[in-house]
């Protein structure tokens, strides 16, 4: 879903506590917070076009389609696809603004609140971003066995694709839940740090 390597980078590099003034402090939070919103709406942009995009796709293959299975799978995913728009349109933002004229201190409380929402987003990712995705495919792979059975040409390459797509989806599930949100939580811990020792 997201690049961390970017949003780790951007929280790596701070400067020596002891040598920041309370404004250089102030002004580098509110640059590194305005980075941060960029970063974020750069990838709900991202993923929002690939919804779309993804969509559109799926809509075109699926046209004088009349396999119930192939249809009922494909309209979860289209499901699937809107809900994902949805959610980071609608809960996808960095977060609130800070005050410009706040004080340091605010502006630490926002950007603890920032973070906190996107682990919020990334741990319940599982739900609305992979979920409806998996469940469309398995209603497609769940056809194509009834066809081999009914057929009588079920053999064990039919079970190659479920087990190659259940590994790509546990593997986007631990990049997401796992590593992102490990990710952002150090970056979280270390900024809190920064602040505090300030």
């Amino acid at each position: 879903m997201m690049t961390q390597d970017e949003l780790q980078e951007l929280w790596s590099s701070q400067p020596s506590v002891a040598t920041t003034t309370g404004e250089e402090l102030m002004k580098m939070i509110e640059e590194r917070t305005k980075k941060f919103d960029r970063r974020v709406r750069a990838r709900n942009l991202r993923e929002i076009i690939a919804s779309i995009f993804g969509g559109l796709v799926l809509g075109w293959t699926m046209l004088g389609t009349h396999d119930p299975w192939k249809i009922t799978g494909g309209a979860v995913m289209e499901i699937g696809l809107v809900v994902i728009i949805y959610v980071l349109l609608r809960y996808g933002k960095a977060g609130a603004e800070p005050d410009p004229n706040g004080t340091l201190s605010g502006y630490t409380k926002a950007l603890m609140d920032k973070y906190d929402r996107q682990i919020r987003l990334l741990k319940t990712a599982k739900y609305w971003y992979l979920l409806p995705m998996f469940v469309g495919i398995v209603i497609m792979l769940a056809g194509s066995v009834v066809e081999h059975v009914q057929a009588g040409t079920l053999g064990p390459k039919v079970f190659i694709w479920p087990v190659i797509l259940a590994a790509f989806f546990g593997f986007a599930w631990w990049l997401n839940e796992v590593y992102a949100v490990g990710r952002l939580e150090r970056c979280r811990a270390k900024t809190e740090e920064m602040l505090r020792g300030a």
